[in-house]
Formats: C-alpha cells, sequence, structure tokens
C-alpha cells in the first residue's frame, strides 16, 4: 500500500537506481565496484522502492570503520536529492538523549514548514501530527549493544542506560510510529508521523567481523532489543576497502601533498614516500582510515624532515620563492610542528 506522507513526486525508478550506483561506483576502482554493487542491490532496490511507491525502507548496514557506510547514506540522499538527518549515536550513548530530542532532529525533515513564532517567541504547534519525509540516518548504532566489541557485557548500570537508547528509537524505527519533540505550546507537544521516512542505521559491529551473512538474531545476542531488531529491518553486509581501492586513495592524498611540498619549495621531499609508506603494515590498523592517516603523517614528516634541513644548511632560496617568502601559513607551520 502506498504510504500518505511519501513520495510526492513521481520518480524514474530505473533512471535513479542508475545514478545511486554511478555515485557509488566513484567510491571504488577496479573489479571491487562489481562486488559492491552485486552486495549493495537490495538496498539500493529498496530505497528506489520507497522512493516510487511508498513502501517502507528499513535497514542496517554493517561494514568495517573506514569503508564508507556514512558515505553510501550520503550517497542514497544526495544522489536521490532526499533531505536527511544523520544522528550520531555516539552522542547518545554518551549523553543524556531521549526521545523528544530524536523527534527535534526529525523536525528538521517536516514536510511542511512549521509556523513562524509570535512576538513572545512562542510557536502554535498543530494538535495533529505532521508529516516528516526524508532519510533518518542511525550512525555508529552498534555503540547502544549491551555487548561490546571485545565481547564483553557493559555494566549493569552502563547497560541500563544503553537499553533506554534502544527503546527511545523504537518510535522512529516504526514505520506507522508517532514520535514527540521539545517543541510544545498550549495544546502540547509537536507530535512527527514517521510514515514518510526511511531509516537506514549503519554499524561496524566488531563481533560480527567473520560472519558474511549476519542475522538478526546476531544482534538480539549483541544486547539489542528484539522488539528494535525486527523494527530495524533488513541486514546488509559490506567488506573491506579492497587493495586497489585503498591504493587510490591513498595515491590521491600523496599527489595532494606532493604539491604542498612544491608550494614549499621542497619538490624532492617526497620521492621515497612509497618506500615509507610500504613500511606501513595495515594489519596493526582498525580500519582504512588509520592507515592512510599514518600514511599521510609519514608523508608530512618527510615535508618537514626536508624544510628544516634546508634551514640548517642554510640554504633558503627555495624558503624565498612564492608564498614561502611570506610569513608562514597555519599550514606551513603544521608542517614546521609535524
Amino acid at each position: 500500500m502506498v504510504q500518505p506522507d511519501y513520495p510526492g513526486e513521481p520518480f524514474d525508478a530505473r533512471e535513479l537506481l542508475a545514478r545511486i550506483i554511478s555515485h557509488v561506483r566513484a567510491r571504488v576502482r577496479g573489479d571491487e565496484g562489481g562486488v559492491l554493487e552485486s552486495i549493495l542491490a537490495p538496498l539500493l532496490l529498496a530505497f528506489v522502492q520507497w522512493l516510487t511507491d511508498g513502501t517502507p525502507f528499513r535497514g542496517v548496514l554493517i561494514a568495517p570503520t573506514g569503508s564508507g557506510k556514512t558515505h553510501i547514506a550520503r550517497t542514497l540522499a544526495e544522489a536521490s536529492g532526499v533531505p536527511a538527518v544523520i544522528l550520531s549515536v555516539t552522542d547518545m550513548a554518551e549523553s543524556s538523549w531521549t526521545g523528544p530530542q530524536i523527534g527535534d532532529a526529525l523536525a528538521r525533515l517536516l514536510a511542511e514548514p512549521l509556523p513562524p513564532a509570535d512576538s513572545a517567541g512562542w510557536i502554535r504547534v498543530p494538535t495533529d501530527p505532521v508529516a516528516a519525509r526524508g532519510l533518518l540516518v542511525l550512525d555508529e548504532i552498534d555503540k547502544i549493544a549491551l555487548v561490546s566489541g571485545t565481547g564483553a557485557r557493559h555494566t549493569r548500570e552502563s547497560a541500563s542506560w544503553r537499553s533506554g537508547r534502544q527503546e527511545s528509537l523504537l518510535p522512529a524505527l516504526d514505520p506507522l510510529g508517532v514520535v514527540t519533540t521539545t517543541v510544545s505550546r498550549g495544546s502540547g507537544p509537536l507530535r512527527i508521523r514517521t510514515s514518510g521516512l526511511a531509516v537506514l542505521a549503519l554499524g561496524a559491529f566488531p563481533m560480527l567481523a567473520h560472519d558474511a551473512t549476519p542475522c538478526p538474531r546476531d544482534l538480539v545476542a549483541l544486547g539489542f532489543l528484539s522488539e528494535l531488531v525486527d523494527r530495524m529491518g533488513a541486514l546488509y553486509r559490506l567488506p573491506p576497502l579492497g587493495a586497489t581501492t585503498q591504493a587510490h586513495m591513498l595515491h590521491a592524498r600523496l599527489d595532494h601533498l606532493r604539491g604542498f611540498a612544491n608550494s614549499l619549495g621542497v619538490p624532492a621531499a617526497l620521492d621515497a614516500v612509497d618506500a615509507r609508506v610500504a613500511e606501513l603494515d595495515p594489519s596493526r590498523f582498525a580500519g582504512p582510515r588509520g592507515w592512510l592517516a599514518a600514511a599521510e603523517h609519514a608523508a608530512r614528516q618527510m615535508i618537514a624532515d626536508a624544510l628544516i634541513a634546508q634551514v640548517g644548511s642554510g640554504s633558503h632560496d627555495a624558503l624565498q620563492n612564492g608564498s614561502a617568502s611570506k610569513p608562514p601559513s597555519t599550514t606551513t607551520q603544521e608542517a614546521y610542528d609535524a
């Protein structure tokens, strides 16, 4: 049955699917693109179906840290033109998040804007629930599991507020739910219908790292409420970024740093950067982000060493060219501080 709150306009399903796949393909290189598209195909089809006929969309995207989960969520929104709100569940786990605060975030997706505030700063809140339309992304959903990434259960106090955070998500994940907000006046708080929302949860779930086909039962075993798991929808698992894609990302960053070194007058500073990066063992890092950050740090250190060598030898010619003759910019100073 078509949901009343979304979509508000017709979509060409085939054209939209091709557009989203094109955006995703830009993230990867080589044969890895075909693997990623094959895994994401059911998720993309479910999302496009929500856009075209209003079929409720709920899903969980499981992938290692740094493998592009948030990028994919943003791609869904950008390629389709759908407004999106990304909520960090890490913030929920570390603060006093409640159901109404989640509603306040969803207020950014209202189909129709609220009336302006009066002279006293009050907003006249509609009596009936209002519609929200867009994509709600719950980032790092695994941070509110009752079982930690090491397999240990959290303390009773910690588990209690994690359960509370899970319960606060239940109305937002219900395709026919109503979420309250802290916006109120006279007749009560503003209430938002969830029937026009697509919801995608993201998580690394390190405890499921070796499970190629995780199922809802696995989430329950990690301490998620069975009712929440039931509302979270289908599970989609992505592999880590492959070597080809990681190499492409690394070369793009190193090319940028080579231009930076050239602007500082030390163009040869990174001649041996490939050998330096090769010494970094990717297995020592939690994910691609850490490895790439270490590679960038090594490159910046080489640039800094080259600058220091110039200063120490009294050869200032390169530092007298272009912007180097001016007081160091913040970025240049960072290179010295490295």
